[in-house]
């Protein structure tokens, strides 16, 4: 079985890396609370703040190329099965742009944390 690679720790020395993970998991925590029921500017303003970050603390996205493709897979799925039953386009749309910044959340922080980051702090 191929093993897929998209959430793992990165070592590179930026703010991220060295902020506590208890502090990352609790940012995680209140992004993620804001994010279930924003309307759609709310969440796009957190998706490219999300993308900021990414940018800045140098996530690896040419890495990333192949196994994104599924997430862009279950995207496209969450926006199909959204747009059957909505009365308009902005439901899917922020289905769509929820569910990339979760991803993108999870992606900064596997890339920010080491697995016995928390054990350490």
């Amino acid at each position: 079985m191929a093993e897929m690679n998209l959430f793992h720790y990165t070592e590179r020395n930026t703010f991220l890396h060295s902020t506590n993970p208890i502090t990352k998991i609790f940012t995680l925590l209140l992004l993620s609370i804001s994010l279930a029921r924003s309307p759609l500017v709310a969440v796009c303003i957190l998706f490219l703040l999300n993308l900021v970050v990414a940018w800045v603390t140098t996530l690896p996205f040419h890495r990333y190329r192949r196994e994104i493709r599924f997430f862009l897979v279950m995207g496209l799925l969450i926006f199909a099965a959204r747009s059957l039953q909505a009365p308009d386009w902005i439901d899917p749309v922020t289905a769509l742009v929820r569910f990339a910044t979760i991803v993108l959340m999870g992606m900064i922080f596997a890339d920010s944390s080491a697995p016995d980051d928390i054990a350490r702090s």
